[in-house]
């Protein structure tokens, strides 16, 4: 059986121009820097981070339309189940039983989950619709494999466009963190895994 996701009010972030304090909610702060969501993707990127990573997204969005990777026919809401005959879906299907089962022994209340690396939000929807409270992370905006395919579900989860390498722009703590996607893309992996400890509540994973 789900449960009804709980929604966390007032969901802290930092600024990402000045460190002041805002919310998911309210994603303006009192030195007046305001932040949009576009189709529920909160956009966490200061003036610079934008300008840098805009044109990441459209090369990256280009590169996958042009090798046939970039695939919009998907059974999004059946993710990864639906793909399965595919070997990656079928690993991320695995994945699922793997949270799950971490899940159940945790408990049966509604837990918080940070999706870090969430890319097309497979992973957040999943959790979402077993009626976890689901927020999820990631750079990439593409409509099809990144943050913005949310459009593409039938329910909704707390998504926010940033830095992945500036976590500490998030003010929470969640239950059960996953390192979905990507990690090994970056800079630093290890430093990043152990800056993410912080977003960890006590006896969470």
């Amino acid at each position: 059986m789900t449960r009804e996701p709980a929604k966390t009010p007032n969901f802290r972030l930092v600024c990402p121009e000045c460190g002041a304090p805002l919310t998911f909610e309210v994603p303006s702060c009192a030195r007046g820097h305001v932040f949009a969501a576009i189709d529920g993707v909160l956009s966490l990127l200061s003036n610079e981070e934008r300008a840098f990573f805009d044109a990441r997204d459209v090369a990256l969005t280009t590169f996958r339309e042009d090798a046939g990777l970039r695939r919009k026919t998907y059974d999004f809401d059946g993710l990864p189940f639906s793909q399965r005959k595919d070997p990656q879906w079928r690993a991320r299907c695995a994945d699922v039983k793997l949270v799950r089962a971490q899940l159940r022994s945790n408990g049966e209340r509604a837990q918080r989950i940070l999706d870090f690396g969430s890319s097309n939000g497979w992973l957040s929807n999943v959790l979402q619709r077993d009626g976890c409270d689901v927020t999820a992370v990631d750079l990439f905006r593409d409509d099809v494999d990144g943050l913005g395919a949310m459009r593409r579900y039938p329910r909704a989860w707390r998504s926010i466009c940033m830095d992945v390498e500036k976590p500490e722009r998030i003010g929470e703590t969640f239950d059960l963190l996953v390192i979905n996607h990507g990690i090994h893309f970056l800079r630093d992996p290890v430093g990043l895994i152990a800056a993410l400890q912080r977003l960890v509540a006590p006896g969470g994973e």
